[in-house]
């Protein structure tokens, strides 16, 4: 479930270190287990705060939080209203990376995510895409898509004052003036948050 995106890969010494590092929160999976039946179910991520649990991410927010946390391998995402008669796609993400950029002025904390990405869509999916409009055109509708979604997920995230990210830390070390003068609690949770995608359609199953 983890390979699918649907809850994060963590392991217990991971979730150990994030807990006693100073400015990251950790995560872990969120799984039920039906006695009955002996079997596991996935619901999605369980957000923390230091060693407190704040949120949930369902298994749909967990595929664009796994973009977010560069280890997207092999999801697959489902892309509504996307063929241009309105009807839905699977794209399948192969590989991700992600890089946070940080800035200051005055109080004010910004966030930039930079995510890129390499996909592609299943034959019967990309052949009526194809047709319709030209690959460029295509993977910018994309980037709007996965954009939008990710932006959803890290005000969600945001929120809730969990920080899986690490921006607390990369304050102190990178802004450090900053992180000592300001709540670090209260600035995370008022941080302006933009994310850039690039995605790159590589337009078969087994690049």
């Amino acid at each position: 479930s983890a390979e699918a995106g649907l809850c994060p890969n963590v392991q217990q010494h991971e979730f150990n270190i994030d807990l006693q590092t100073e400015g990251i929160d950790p995560v872990l999976p969120l799984l039920t287990y039906n006695e009955e039946k002996n079997t596991i179910h996935v619901l999605g991520t369980a957000l923390f705060h230091k060693d407190r649990y704040v949120e949930k991410l369902n298994t749909t927010e967990s595929r664009y939080f796994s973009l977010l946390l560069h280890s997207a391998r092999n999801i697959a995402i489902k892309l509504n209203d996307f063929h241009p008669q309105g009807g839905d796609v699977t794209l399948n993400v192969t590989d991700s990376s992600m890089k946070v950029k940080l800035d200051t002025k005055g109080d004010q904390l910004y966030i930039t995510f930079d995510v890129k990405s390499k996909s592609y869509f299943d034959a019967s999916d990309w052949a009526e895409l194809e047709q319709n409009t030209n690959k460029k055109s295509i993977e910018r509708k994309i980037d709007a898509k996965l954009e939008k979604a990710c932006t959803d997920v890290v005000q969600k995230i945001q929120s809730a004052g969990s920080d899986p990210f690490g921006i607390t830390a990369g304050l102190r070390g990178y802004h450090n003036d900053f992180y000592t003068a300001h709540d670090m609690d209260q600035v995370y949770q008022n941080a302006i948050i933009k994310i850039n995608v690039h995605n790159k359609l590589i337009n078969q199953k087994n690049p």
